[in-house]
């Protein structure tokens, strides 16, 4: 397990002071700001090793033990220098800066409380999980593991296991690589490298979302959006299922999160560039993230178009398209070269793509599977989220960023997805039942983010709610003056006696 640790922690520890190097001045951060940076530095770390596995295979088939000590070695250095740049510039990429409370302090205690017993209850209950499933469900044998194992096994014929006669071989690597990368410093084949790559990203998006909320829109806010992801028990069965919708969920986060913060900022082509790198290795990891790949640009762009800011939307996707190259050069790479065309793709043909567009119950039956699966989430926490939203409303206008756009991109890829099943060519019924109860989770985290930069914070539904009038000063005592002198004054004392 340890060598399994290092080949997780030495990219995460880069990739953290790389996202810190990146990030605009803003004095050094706090601790939602380190958590912050810690949650993306493992995703990003996790992604570009992933990369960079893939380019050895590439160049001379599968790794052997000194790949581990050469790569590792990188890291470790790349690290070192990233801090040395750090410490001597302390205030240039320091990571956001220390965010309010975002409502009243004992709600913000009682959160934080409630928050470490539900992550110390996954966390206990993760091993149980995995003992129960240590090789995950179906899709992960058939898809994910086995092609890492063709990886980190093939040596010159690594290629042989994305042959037509397997399931799935034109999905994209990036959990493949990652796990055969594991194995590859472990020097053998493990359940545990899988189970804790599974870990590494579900603790990464809760980190990212819960610690970018704090940072943006309070602490309470941040807390809240993360008690409800750990709410979600089939989040975490999810995670343990060792399927690509967790970590594919973590990079479409990330990117949102990070262009939240270029939005506050007003600048910052560092962000936007880790944001594209973000939606890149989502199309890395899954085909779904190519879908990803195309919303944002388009969902920003009529965001710019109707606020008028095409010179910052401009410089943001110059930038995006920059960090977003890497990934898309090897999944080009990938899909071109070594991986065969999609069934989805060769099961199209006019007559039969147009029957099923045609086909009135199939809306109906993707409309109800939708309603069904997205309404009981936790379950009971789209009803809460409603409460919550009617009883504090929406965040004081003109406030940056909002989130609007970030909740279009949700909806976007669920309308995307939607399109997806009504064409597929495998059966609907079938498909719809295997599938979207774990698709939900992968945009589950960004709607939070959404509904959390939308809804306004405690503080500020009370700082908004209108004072009762202050109760009238009582008038003054009345001034006691000198009269005339009262009849009774100066009248004889009565001595009695006879008259």
């Amino acid at each position: 397990m340890i060598p399994v640790l290092f080949a997780i922690g030495l990219p995460a520890a880069a990739g953290a002071l790389a996202c810190r190097a990146l990030w605009p001045a803003a004095g050094r951060p706090g601790a939602a700001g380190v958590i912050l940076l810690a949650g993306l530095g493992t995703g990003f770390g996790l992604g570009v090793s992933s990369l960079v596995y893939f380019a050895a295979l590439l160049a001379g088939g599968s790794p052997g033990g000194g790949y581990a000590y050469a790569e590792g070695t990188g890291f470790a250095l790349l690290a070192l220098v990233l801090a040395a740049r750090a410490r001597r510039a302390p205030r240039a990429g320091a990571g956001p800066a220390a965010p309010p409370p975002g409502g009243p302090r004992p709600m913000v205690r009682l959160a934080a409380v409630a928050g470490a017993v539900a992550l110390a209850s996954f966390l206990a209950a993760y091993p149980v999980y995995h003992r129960m499933i240590p090789h995950g469900i179906n899709d992960s044998i058939m898809f994910w593991n086995l092609r890492a194992r063709f990886l980190f096994r093939g040596g010159d014929h690594w290629r042989d296991g994305f042959g037509p006669m397997y399931v799935a071989p034109e999905y994209p690597l990036l959990l493949p690589c990652t796990v055969a990368r594991c194995w590859t410093y472990e020097g053998g084949e493990s359940t545990e490298a899988p189970a804790l790559v599974a870990l590494a990203f579900a603790l990464a998006t809760l980190a990212t979302l819960a610690a970018g909320l704090a940072a943006l829109r309070g602490v309470l806010p941040g807390l809240l959006a993360g008690l409800l992801l750990l709410g979600t028990t089939y989040y975490f069965e999810t995670a343990a299922m060792l399927v690509a919708d967790v970590p594919i969920g973590f990079y479409y986060t990330a990117s949102l999160v990070l262009l939240a913060f270029r939005d506050r900022a007003g600048a910052g082509w560092g962000l936007a560039a880790l944001a594209g790198a973000a939606a890149g290795l989502a199309a890395w990891t899954k085909n779904d993230g190519q879908l990803f790949v195309v919303v944002v640009p388009v969902v920003r762009a009529v965001w710019a178009l109707a606020a008028g800011r095409w010179r910052f939307y401009a410089a943001e996707l110059g930038a995006f398209l920059a960090g977003l190259a890497p990934a898309l050069i090897a999944l080009a790479v990938f899909k071109l070269d070594i991986a065969p065309a999609s069934p989805f793709v060769t099961g199209q043909g006019g007559q039969a793509t147009l029957a099923r567009l045609q086909n009135v119950g199939r809306y109906l039956l993707i409309g109800q599977t939708f309603a069904e699966n997205l309404w009981t989430i936790g379950p009971g926490l789209i009803p809460l989220l409603i409460v919550y939203g009617l009883l504090l409303g929406a965040a004081p206008g003109g406030r940056r960023p909002g989130g609007g756009p970030f909740a279009a991109v949700t909806g976007l890829m669920l309308a995307g997805y939607f399109a997806v099943y009504l064409v597929t060519p495998y059966d609907l019924r079938w498909q719809l039942e295997t599938s979207f109860d774990r698709l939900r989770m992968q945009l589950w985290p960004t709607a939070l983010f959404a509904f959390f930069l939308w809804a306004a914070t405690p503080a500020e539904a009370t700082a908004r709610r209108p004072r009762a009038p202050a109760a009238p000063p009582p008038p003054p005592p009345p001034v006691q003056r000198a009269g005339p002198p009262s009849a009774s004054v100066g009248l004889p004392r009565y001595r009695g006696g006879a008259d």
